[in-house]
């Protein structure tokens, strides 16, 4: 074994690089950037629709706008979570509703049946009413409209 300056042999210093490499390999691996599994995942930007994942029964609360008028107690509201034909709405619709008045409509949903509510809500022709046939819809408790 050979001395150097400072009284380390050889053997010490290649001993000490082997441990400041060691150590060099073990902080780098503290600090390197993360895997991508610990990377934040976008989340899915596409639009749920609120009357299809309900059930028949549920009370539920929609604001949206006025598409149509079709009678005194029959209008459709429309917005992007809702079904592409907008969504039919059964009650006592406020004076004066018209589009694109924005309404605030609570009530249950219910499967619309033509001869179920015809009476009832005073419907109007039957053709008016097929794209609704057999599909979700909402009766209202309590319409509010946002003039």
């Amino acid at each position: 074994m050979t001395s150097s300056r400072n009284g380390l042999t050889t053997t010490h210093w290649t001993t000490a690089g082997v441990i400041c490499a060691f150590l060099l390999v073990l902080v780098g691996g503290c600090t390197s950037v993360r895997h991508h599994e610990d990377d934040p995942r976008p989340r899915s930007t596409a639009l749920l629709n609120t009357i299809e994942v309900s059930n028949v029964g549920t009370r539920l609360m929609i604001t949206a706008g006025v598409s149509t008028v079709l009678t005194k107690q029959s209008f459709v509201i429309r917005d992007a979570d809702l079904p592409d034909q907008g969504l039919l709405i059964l009650g006592d619709g406020p004076a004066g509703l018209e589009p694109p008045s924005l309404v605030t409509v609570y009530g249950v949903i219910e499967r619309f049946t033509y001869s179920r509510f015809f009476t009832t809500y005073d419907l109007g022709p039957a053709s008016v009413y097929e794209r609704y046939e057999g599909h979700k819809f909402l009766v209202a408790a309590d319409i509010t409209t946002w003039a």
